[in-house]
Formats: structure tokens, sequence, C-alpha cells
């Protein structure tokens, strides 16, 4: 056998292997790392920087394994290049993904007072928003009445985006504003009516 004939061999199988494991990267790995990250941390209050990462790790090393070493500039060159794609995807991915609880969950804080008492916490809802999206309940107890409560509430209020506080009088009253651009925030006070009791607060922040 020729030289010329190991050499083009040797090329075919070289431009074989690449093709196929960029084929396997971009119809399987990448396709399957982008649901679970949408669906578990792509979500979350950082979650723009595991997303990075992961894409990132996944993109140098698929170029890494597609070139052969013989190559070793065009292996660096692609390696690095697919790590920024896929850093590019990661940050896309994270830019869409549906928020989690814990992303849920630190959209009500700013509002919960440090004195009030945590009664219940509900999660529900699923990432895919079958039947319902994703939403976190927190109702809190505070011993004081409806009016005094929204009082101490109104810069907390105000500061989140939902305005200023009604006027006192009522024994129950909702609030609902956006939080963020995929999540929705209400904010109910009830107090106890003729029973006198201690006054209701319940958050909710909603995925959308």
């Amino acid at each position: 056998m020729s030289v010329g004939s190991n050499q083009r061999g040797g090329a075919l199988a070289a431009w074989s292997r690449i093709v196929g494991v960029l084929a396997i990267a971009g119809l399987v790995a990448f396709p399957a790392l982008v649901i679970v990250a949408a669906l578990t941390f792509a979500g979350g209050r950082l979650g723009w920087l595991p997303c990075l990462l992961a894409f990132c790790v996944l993109g140098f090393i698929s170029g890494w394994l597609a070139v052969p070493t013989r190559w070793p500039a065009a292996r660096a060159r692609t390696s690095v290049g697919l790590a920024i794609v896929g850093g590019l995807l990661g940050l896309a991915v994270a830019h869409v993904a549906p928020p989690t609880y814990e992303r849920l969950r630190h959209e009500i804080e700013p509002l919960a007072q440090p004195e009030w008492r945590l009664r219940a916490e509900t999660a529900d809802g699923s990432a895919l928003c079958f039947d319902y999206c994703r939403s976190v309940t927190r109702t809190y107890v505070v011993d004081a009445s409806p009016a005094e409560v929204l009082e101490e509430l109104g810069p907390a209020l105000t500061s989140n985006g939902f305005g200023p506080a009604p006027p006192p009088g009522e024994d129950l009253v909702i609030f609902s504003h956006g939080g963020s651009r995929d999540v929705d925030v209400s904010v109910i006070v009830e107090g106890a009516g003729a029973d006198e009791g201690p006054t209701t607060v319940r958050i909710t922040a909603t995925a959308v």
C-alpha cells in the first residue's frame, strides 16, 4: 500500500471521528444538558453560573475528543471555540429557564419582616407548567392589626414595585405585582375580624 493511500485513509478516519463526535455532542449531549439544566438548576438565582461552566466544559471536551492528537493546533482551536459556543448556549438556557423553588423563595424574602412568624410553606407546580407552574406560598402570623401590618409593610411594598399601601380600615387587602420578568408575586393581608386575633399574611411567588 502506498504512502498516499495511507495518508488518505488516515485523513478519512480522522474526519470520520470529527463528524461522529460532533454529531453525538450536538444531537445527544448538548440537548440532554439543556433539558437537565432547564428543569433543575438553570432557573436559580445564580443559575447562569453553573450553566456557563457546564456548557463550556461540555463544549471543550467535545472539541478535544473530536480532533485527533496529531493536529494539536486545530484541536486546541476547536476545543476553545466549542467552549465559547457552549458557554453562550448555557447563558441562553439560564435566561429562559423557569424559576426554581429556591428562586421563588428569594422573591418572597424581601417582603417578610423579621418579627413575623412563619406558620406554613407550600411549594407546588412543575417546571414545565403541567396543570400550573411552580409556585411557593409562605403564610405568616403577625401579632398586630392589619393597619399596623400595612404600615410596617409599606416601605417593602414600595421598594419592590407594589406601590403605596391603601389606607387602613380593611380586614382583607390584596397586592399583586410582577416581581421580575418571569415571576409574579402576590401579598394578602387578612385580619381576624371580630375575633381580634393576629393578622395573617400570605405571600405567593409564581413562575410565569
